[in-house]
């Protein structure tokens, strides 16, 4: 009772337009004019419905069903009066947020830390909670919200359903989000909560005559800019090229063509022609801008402008594919949908009514819902697929950074174990080696063995160094000062200088070389200097004493480096350490410079590498991995293409979890729906009965009227043909008729009873009538 007299009182407020009360010093934020919106658009259409529903309810209970549509009439308006006049209040010191009818959540403005214009989307209406967000709460008639307010420490807020919550975000809805940001920003920072701004009138002067003179000169300067923001307008938030205007013009031509043909089918003039085609062009260049008006639009001049019939079916397709929010298009289609009727039975008023209604209908929804539906899902099918790339490219990058920081870790971890574990013994040999060389008790042979151990110990940290400049931070590291003056020492022009070394380490080594050598990549002349060197490594350890020969054959289209070895002089030391990771290394790295490596026994009991580099071939790199689908990671999209608003597609993806008082509020929905369907389906079988039964009926006063001995041709004349099948089989019944005539039986408009009918039997004979019966006939 409490609720119906304060609807009942905000409605008659409403209705005389009285202001709303406001505290001194603070403002009104209005909210839920969408909701209102939906709220008078699904009314408009239950009106409709009503009206059809009217017709074929009996006169006894039309009064409770008119009774029935007052009251739905009198709730929808309270409703939103009660929405309109209870709007979010603010002042210097709270926040009331209105959560329903008498209640209102109330926050200090000194708890509000930052707050912004946000569109969400939260199931329910009221104050509820947020269900992906424990500490969040929403407040709103329906379930989206605009606004978002963070709060600098919990609240504790008692929710519709369930315990309270320790809220730390707030989310409620305003008609102007931005504005209403604004002003609560100003108010939680001190500053002064603007009132609506005054104007002051005051008489004009001669320096205000020139002024004026002054600004129209300037404007007639700055056409050209206004003309170009008319035209940003008129393109509004889609890219207009030339190819969508293109398009555009070739599908005004098609329909003003095709409009102008349907004209001509209904005799319009010439006058209606020309404003037919006008209209046609007109919306449907404005239809990516305009997707609600021009669908209301084309939909109401359609009953009066039979040459925009067929773009309604074009502007149903663009109103689905561009209208955000299912509420809206709802909305929309709505409107549109009472528009067509409404004026199509005042068009058609020389019609009956019902089945005005009842074809608008279908036609409605064969020509603009039907394309409309099949718009929304091709572009919702087509946004999940959009959304499903950009978030499936996006989880492949993120997978390939954590598995490049992975490694890195992984490279800096084994970088310093190499710096702490192999820097500290190669230092220690060169220091050795660096003593034992001044040793005078040596030879000059030995001294010149133990000079070529430490430089190769000296080279071995320097190396090193470089590897791990390599593992920890991915470039190399500088090279030292001795290998700067010599830029070629890690290439194939160092080759000679470690077969010297090793000549001088007393092993049999020669280095041969044919063909015209050709300048290589860097890559490549690094990978041939590392082929030669583990060659001679693996020989060294493997086959001690035996011979070695270093070929390198410059071909016509890469470098060909072999290194062969004879079998082992004497038996090889079973101390040696190796990794088995060298050879495996070799491949790698001239893979990486499109060549190959072979390793394999040779002729004679030998050992036998070979290694093929092209010329001019640079680090192909690393291919990234693919993952168990066979997918890599996509490059970023083009800058042309416009970035992702993941919101836009949550909020147009959805899919909203079903309580109990939705499955309810579905179900109440779907049956309002199935019975809405079949009192359509039933009003257009009893028309078209009704219809055929009339073709099938005469009065009293017609039967009365025809005389015997009138010709047969003036009397079926002004009688209905009688083809129904309500007459069928009457004819032998009653009377005998006269022999050798054929008859016509028609049944009586008045004389009709629960059992029995009351029949007229015109019987003709060599083209007059020469007889009339009346008589009772059992049903």
């Amino acid at each position: 009772m409490k609720w119906a007299a304060s609807l009942l009182r905000d409605l008659a407020g409403w209705l005389r337009r009285e202001p709303v009360s406001v505290p001194e010093g603070g403002r009104a934020i209005s909210h839920s004019a969408d909701a209102r919106l939906a709220i008078w658009a699904v009314t408009a259409a239950d009106l409709v419905v009503e009206a059809v529903v009217d017709a074929v309810v009996p006169a006894t209970l039309r009064v409770f069903h008119l009774l029935w549509v007052g009251c739905a009439l009198v709730l929808c308006a309270g409703v939103c009066a009660m929405t309109a006049r209870t709007p979010h209040l603010l002042d210097g010191r709270v926040l009331r947020l209105r959560t329903g009818p008498f209640r209102e959540l109330t926050l200090p403005m000194s708890h509000v830390m930052s707050v912004r214009a946000e569109h969400g989307l939260t199931v329910g209406h009221g104050l509820r909670r947020s269900p992906d967000d424990a500490e969040a709460v929403a407040c709103s008639v329906g379930s989206a919200t605009t606004v978002l307010l963070v709060l600098a420490a919990p609240v504790e807020v008692r929710v519709r359903r369930g315990a309270p919550v320790l809220a730390r975000r707030v989310r409620f809805s305003a008609d102007r989000p931005a504005e209403a940001a604004r002003l609560i920003r100003e108010a939680a920072g001190g500053g002064p909560v603007r009132a609506p701004p005054t104007f002051v009138v005051r008489c004009a002067t001669k320096e205000d005559s020139h002024r004026r003179a002054r600004v129209s000169r300037v404007g007639r300067v700055d056409v050209t800019a206004r003309t170009r923001a008319g035209w940003d307008w008129l393109r509004g938030p889609e890219r207009w090229t030339r190819r969508a205007l293109a398009v555009d013009l070739a599908l005004v031509g098609v329909l003003v063509v095709l409009g102008l043909g349907v004209e001509e089918l209904d005799h319009g003039s010439l006058r209606r022609m020309l404003t037919s085609a006008a209209a046609v062009a007109l919306l449907v260049l404005l239809r990516r801008r305009l997707p609600v008006a021009t669908l209301v639009v084309a939909a109401a001049v359609s009953p009066f402008l039979p040459g925009t019939l067929l773009v309604t079916s074009l502007l149903g397709w663009s109103a689905g594919r561009r209208i955000v929010g299912v509420g809206r298009a709802l909305g929309a289609f709505a409107v549109a949908f009472v528009a067509e009727v409404g004026l199509s039975v005042v068009q058609q008023s020389y019609m009956r009514p019902l089945l005005v209604i009842v074809f608008s209908a279908l036609m409605f929804l064969a020509t603009t819902v039907m394309p409309g539906l099949a718009s929304r899902y091709w572009s919702q099918r087509r946004t999940l697929l959009r959304a499903l790339q950009e978030r499936n490219g996006q989880l492949l990058r993120e997978r390939a950074m954590v598995a490049g920081q992975a490694r890195l870790r992984e490279r800096q971890r084994i970088a310093q174990d190499m710096h702490d574990s192999l820097g500290h013994q190669l230092a220690l040999i060169s220091v050795h080696t660096g003593a034992l060389e001044v040793d005078p008790k040596l030879t000059d042979h030995q001294r010149e063995a133990v000079g070529v151990l430490r430089q190769a110990s000296v080279a071995a940290m320097h190396e090193l160094r470089e590897v791990v400049g390599i593992l920890r931070d991915g470039v190399e590291a500088p090279a030292p000062v001795e290998e700067a003056a010599q830029p070629a020492a890690r290439g194939v022009a160092g080759i000679a200088g470690i077969v010297e070394a090793a000549r001088g380490a007393g092993t049999d080594v020669r280095l041969t070389t044919s063909g015209q050598p050709r300048p290589l990549a860097a890559a490549c002349d690094h990978a041939a200097y590392r082929i030669v060197q583990e060659a001679l490594t693996n020989a060294y350890k493997h086959a001690p004493g035996a011979r070695i020969t270093v070929e390198l054959r410059y071909e016509d289209d890469s470098l060909v480096v072999e290194i062969a070895n004879g079998p082992a002089a004497a038996p090889g030391d079973a101390e040696v350490v190796s990794g088995g990771q060298g050879l495996t290394g070799l491949r790698e790295r001239a893979r990486l410079v499109g060549g190959m490596v072979y390793a394999g026994a040779a002729d004679g009991g030998g050992f036998r590498v070979a290694g093929v580099l092209p010329y001019g071939a640079e680090p192909a790199g690393a291919e990234e991995p693919a993952d168990d689908f066979g997918q890599r990671a996509r490059p970023a999209a083009s800058k042309d293409a416009p970035p992702m608003d993941w919101a836009a597609v949550d909020r147009e993806l959805e899919v909203r979890g079903r309580s109990r008082t939705g499955g309810v509020a579905l179900g109440c929905g779907i049956a309002f729906a199935a019975v809405v369907l079949l009192v359509i389906a039933v009003g257009a079988g009893v028309a078209l009965v009704v219809s055929s039964a009339m073709d099938a009926m005469i009065s009293r006063a017609d039967f009365d009227a025809v005389r015997v001995g009138e010709p047969e041709r003036a009397v079926r004349d002004r009688l209905p043909d009688g083809e129904n099948f309500m007459t069928s089989g009457m004819e032998g019944k009653g009377p005998a008729r006269p022999e050798g005539s054929h008859c016509l039986v028609l049944l009586s408009e008045e004389d009709s009873q629960l059992t029995t009918d009351t029949a007229f039997r015109f019987c003709f004979k060599d083209g007059k009538l020469v007889d009339k019966q009346a008589y009772e006939v059992e049903q």
